[in-house]
């Protein structure tokens, strides 16, 4: 009795894997791509006393920017939170503070090229700042305690989102009902 022979032809390929495009524009975006890291980028914090009148009102002003790496294959979310304060009865005063951060959420798509991302920008640019937030507020308050003010407690969330519809510069702007920093 003769075996059967049976033959299996086999490629090897030594090119990198094909990226597949999506099958249509309103798929989840964020499921293709990988968080590689979340830097700290600048802090910048200055505070200025005159007369004794520590500022104790502030206001806060927040956005975020996305756009490609140098690095091909990569996106960055560009997050920036400005806090600025004056004493609440003296706006005449000089007194003034000023804590400026900036974090970055660097991302790598998987399975999808850099530019497939393109109509998703803002759905990615608001992720990137979800995932921020909680960064923000730790430096934030830890500055602000060190300044010898009552630690500054950012919201919990962003309630807002403005974009420019185009989703390369979005803004997250908002002046808080109370922040927990004004001395009584």
């Amino acid at each position: 009795m003769a075996k059967k022979r049976t033959t299996r032809a086999t490629t090897k390929s030594t090119s990198k894997p094909s990226r597949t495009k999506p099958r249509s524009d309103d798929f989840n975006v964020l499921e293709h791509l990988t968080l590689k890291n979340v830097r700290l980028i600048e802090v910048t914090a200055k505070l200025e006393v005159v007369d004794g009148k520590l500022p104790n009102k502030s206001a806060i002003e927040s956005n975020v920017t996305i756009g490609p790496s140098e690095a091909k294959g990569i996106i960055l979310v560009d997050g920036f939170v400005k806090i600025t304060g004056h004493p609440a009865n003296s706006p005449d005063s000089s007194s003034i503070l000023l804590i400026s951060t900036h974090f970055q959420c660097v991302y790598r798509p998987e399975s999808l090229a850099v530019e497939d991302c393109e109509k998703q920008l803002q759905v990615i640019a608001q992720a990137g700042m979800v995932i921020m937030w909680p960064h923000f507020r730790e430096v934030i308050q830890s500055i602000s305690g060190r300044m010898g003010l009552t630690p500054i407690v950012l919201p919990m969330f962003l309630s807002k989102a403005k974009g420019d519809g185009k989703g390369r510069h979005i803004t997250l702007s908002e002046k808080p009902e109370k922040m927990s920093h004004v001395p009584d």
